[in-house]
C-alpha cells in the first residue's frame, strides 16, 4: 500500500502519471536485483529504521522510457541522503538510486525528466527505533507465522554460539532496513553483529557463551541509544531434557520437487528453548560429520525414498521419518544462512544454502 505522505503540489504535479513507473527497494529483494522491478509492486518499503543503506529502483513499467537525461531528487535530504548524487543504469528501463536514512520525517522521491517535469513519485518515512525483538535464526527459518521464535531472553548451551535475527520497532511499528547495530556484553559471553549481503533488511546477533554457567546480559545500542538490555541464561549439557524435530517444507510448492528443511530444538524441563547446541544427524543409517541445528533434504515423493532421520545432542535424542533424496547439515550460525535472503518477496532466505550446499553435493 502506498504512503498517504505525498505532498499536495506532487500530486498536483503528477495526476495519473504515476503508475506508470514502479518505485521498490532492495530491503527485501536485493538479491533479485535483475528481475523486473515491477513485479514487486508499486511501494517502498518504508518507514525505515534510521541509519538504514538502501537502493530505491525505478522501472518504467511500459518499457518506453530509456532515462537518458533523467534525474530524481529528495525533497527533504536530511531524511534521505543520497550517497551518489546522480542515478545509477539498472538496464535501459531502470535507474538505481543508493541512499542513506540519516534522520528521522518524511520525503519524496521525485522523477524528473530531461525538462524537469515530474513524471513519478514515492514517499519515504524514517523513524528512530526505540526496542527490538529477538527471533532464533533457525526457527525463523521455518517461516512459520504462528511459530516465529521470538526470544527474549534467551537460554544458551555453555560453550555453544547461536544466531538471533534483529527486528526494529518503534513502539510497536515494525521499522525496515539493516542499520548500524552495535553490542556490549558482560565477560562470559561475546556478541558479533552479521549483515545480510543479499538483503538490506537483516541483522543477526550471534552471541557465544563461555563453558561456564550463569546469568550474563548484553545490550544493543543504535546511534549511541541503548535500545535493549537482554539477559541471557548460560546452561550446562544437562539441562537438556528434550529434543523436537520440526519439519518444514522449503522452497516449492509442488510435492513433488523442492528442498525442505528439518530443525532441531532442544528444550530443558520447563520446555523452555536451549540455544546453541550443535546436534548430530544420521539419516537412514549415514551419520552426517557437521554437527548443526538444521537439514536441508530434497524432497522425494516415492514410497522407497521414505528414511528415518535422528538427530541427538547432551545424551537425548529425537526420530522422524522424511521423504528423502538427498540431504545435508548446517548449522544456523552460517554465513550463508544469515547472510542470504529475507522478507516476504523472492526466495526463502535460507534458499541460498540449498544453492551453495546441496546441490553441490549433487553435482558431485
Amino acid at each position: 500500500m502506498r504512503s498517504l505522505l505525498l505532498p499536495l503540489f506532487a500530486a498536483a504535479l503528477l495526476g495519473g502519471c504515476t503508475s506508470e513507473f514502479a518505485f521498490t527497494d532492495s530491503v527485501n529483494s536485493r538479491f533479485l536485483e535483475r528481475a523486473p522491478r515491477a513485479d514487486f509492486g508499486d511501494e517502498l518499503s518504508t518507514p525505515y529504521v534510521l541509519g538504514a543503506s538502501f537502493t530505491t529502483y525505478i522501472e518504467d513499467r511500459e518499457k518506453a522510457t530509456n532515462f537518458t537525461g533523467w534525474t530524481v531528487r529528495v525533497t527533504d535530504p536530511r531524511v534521505l541522503s543520497l550517497r551518489d548524487p546522480q542515478p545509477r543504469w539498472v538496464d535501459a528501463h531502470t535507474l538505481a538510486l543508493d541512499l542513506v536514512a540519516t534522520g528521522a520525517g518524511t520525503t519524496e522521491l521525485l522523477l524528473l525528466d530531461p525538462n524537469g517535469e515530474v513524471k513519478g513519485s514515492a514517499s519515504a518515512e524514517v523513524r528512530v527505533p526505540t526496542r527490538v525483538l529477538l527471533f532464533a535464526s533457525a526457527i525463523a527459518a521455518l517461516e512459520d507465522e504462528d511459530f516465529r521464535g521470538e526470544t527474549p531472553h534467551p537460554q544458551l548451551l555453555a560453550g555453544g554460539t547461536a544466531s538471533f535475527v534483529v527486528q526494529y520497532l518503534d513502539d510497536d511499528l515494525r521499522l525496515q532496513g539493516s542499520t548500524q547495530l552495535e553490542v556490549t556484553t558482560t565477560p562470559a559471553i561475546d556478541a558479533v553483529i552479521q549483515h545480510s549481503r543479499a538483503a538490506d533488511n537483516r541483522d543477526i546477533v550471534q552471541i557465544s557463551a563461555s563453558e561456564a554457567p550463569g546469568l550474563e546480559a548484553l545490550e544493543l545500542w543504535v546511534g549511541g541509544l541503548q535500545l535493549q538490555r537482554v539477559e541471557v541464561d548460560v546452561v550446562g549439557p544437562e539441562a537438556v531434557a528434550a529434543i523436537d524435530l520440526i519439519h518444514r517444507k522449503g522452497a516449492s510448492s509442488a510435492e513433488s520437487e523442492g528442498d525442505w528443511l528439518v530443525v532441531a530444538q532442544a528444550y530443558d524441563e520447563l520446555r523452555e528453548p536451549v540455544y546453541g547446541v550443535g546436534f548430530g544427524w544420521d539419516i537412514e543409517g549415514r551419520t552426517f560429520d557437521q554437527a548443526g541445528d538444521v537439514l536441508v533434504y530434497a524432497h522425494d515423493p516415492e514410497r522407497d525414498s521414505l528414511k528415518t532421520v535422528t538427530a541427538w545432542a547432551a545424551g537425548v535424542e529425537a526420530t522422524m521419518s522424511v521423504y528423502a533424496l538427498e540431504a545435508e547439515v548446517f548449522t544456523s550460525n552460517d554465513d550463508a544462512f544469515n547472510c542470504s535472503v529475507a522478507g516476504d518477496r523472492g526466495a526463502p532466505w535460507w534458499a541460498l544454502v540449498v544453492l551453495l550446499g546441496l546441490a553441490r553435493r549433487r553435482r558431485r
